[in-house]
């Protein structure tokens, strides 16, 4: 179809296709996008004493996360300053981290406790702390950015009010499962697949499209900054009726952008994440929590079916890398009316994406803001990086 047909179309345009193959624009990613960002890391339920630890991974990067004696949350890279091995494992409760090495420790606030068989003073022992990162809490979840100047308020978007309007929490939630997925396709297009519900009766009919309703009239999608908000209700068949129901919907899933995504229904809350590892592989990583009040065979089937869902996506989402590599199509195509959660990304991503060249100095005259919306935008940008 000729570029002047689809403007007459509620049809916009999506992405350039190298956007998704390109070496060069994922590095790029990697660094204005991805790493400056927050993620999920865990719940503030593991965190809730002195010592108390998990570790994780934040984008690329090993992170231990930690209460300290005096109760405030702190997170560092998982590397001792030694030789980079890590300084803790799994989760647990600890008065110090021991580097099992070489026996560097270090006390809760990172600071370097002792080096055995080495005397220093205190100026060089404040050259040794573990390299901090930022962390901070959001009701039941904890996020950390490896960028220690990021607000995570201003991250947020409307979540917090997305929350407050339709009670989202996990309170009585018990952990159930970890899930993890390796998918042979772009991050980008792992995240917008989970931004739209356009694919589910046609790709998830006996599975995803079971558990809630996926229909247009029932399945609502509203931006609101960097939060993509999916708002339904739990299918007729299968919506508990033992539940005192205090939101207004059955089944809420909230997008933030690039990689964290919560949700909750009547079985089962989730939090996953994106892990981007290359320009055409991605890891989701999914734990799932239960409603111990629910059915215990009814819970195992939801989580069997959400299973399935992933699998049948990451088939689609594989399948989708492909066509992107042949090098036919000159970019991604976005129904305005049925995706407006993959638009709303990909001005997202645009807009991050022309902070990273205004300041590092591009030539502003090249790209404004006024063409973060053009359907060439991509091309022009591409064109300047490269």
């Amino acid at each position: 179809m000729p570029a002047s047909a689809i403007t007459s179309l509620p049809i916009r345009s999506g992405l350039d296709a190298d956007w998704y193959t390109s070496s060069e624009h994922f590095a790029l990613e990697m660094k204005s996008v991805i790493r400056p960002s927050w993620q999920y890391a865990g719940m503030s339920r593991d965190l809730r004493r002195p010592g108390d630890f998990i570790t994780t991974t934040v984008h690329d990067m090993p992170v231990v996360v930690v209460r300290d004696k005096r109760g405030r949350l702190r997170a560092f890279v998982n590397a001792c300053r030694h030789r980079g091995h890590p300084v803790a494992e799994g989760t647990g409760t600890r008065a110090m981290f021991t580097c099992p090495y070489h026996a560097w420790s270090y006390r809760l606030d990172g600071s370097l406790r002792s080096i055995p068989r080495c005397s220093l003073s205190d100026e060089q022992r404040e050259t040794l702390t573990l390299e901090g990162a930022a962390v901070e809490e959001f009701r039941d979840w904890v996020f950390v950015s490896l960028d220690p100047n990021q607000s995570l308020s201003d991250w947020l978007g409307g979540l917090p009010g997305f929350v407050n309007n339709h009670g989202l929490t996990m309170d009585g939630l018990r952990f159930e499962q970890r899930l993890v997925i390796d998918i042979g396709a772009n991050w980008k297009v792992a995240f917008e697949n989970n931004v739209e519900c356009y694919h589910c009766p046609s790709l998830h009919p006996e599975t995803f499209s079971k558990l809630v309703e996926t229909l247009p009239r029932r399945f609502r999608i509203v931006n609101d900054g960097n939060c993509i908000a999916e708002l339904t209700d739990v299918a007729a068949s299968r919506r508990r009726t033992d539940l005192a129901r205090s939101a207004d919907v059955d089944a809420q899933f909230y997008l933030m952008f690039p990689t964290t995504s919560i949700s909750r229904d009547d079985y089962v809350g989730t939090a996953f994440t994106l892990h981007p590892l290359g320009p055409s592989r991605t890891r989701l990583v999914v734990d799932f929590f239960v409603d111990p009040s629910a059915d215990e065979d009814a819970s195992r089937d939801w989580i069997d079916t959400y299973d399935r869902t992933f699998q049948e996506d990451r088939y689609a989402m594989e399948a989708v890398q492909q066509g992107l590599t042949t090098g036919r199509l000159p970019s991604t195509l976005v129904l305005s009316q049925e995706e407006p959660g993959v638009a709303h990304f990909h001005d997202l991503l645009r807009r991050a994406l022309h902070g990273h060249v205004m300041n590092e100095g591009q030539d502003e005259a090249k790209i404004t803001e006024e063409t973060i919306y053009d359907g060439d935008h991509d091309r022009a940008l591409h064109a300047d990086l490269s």
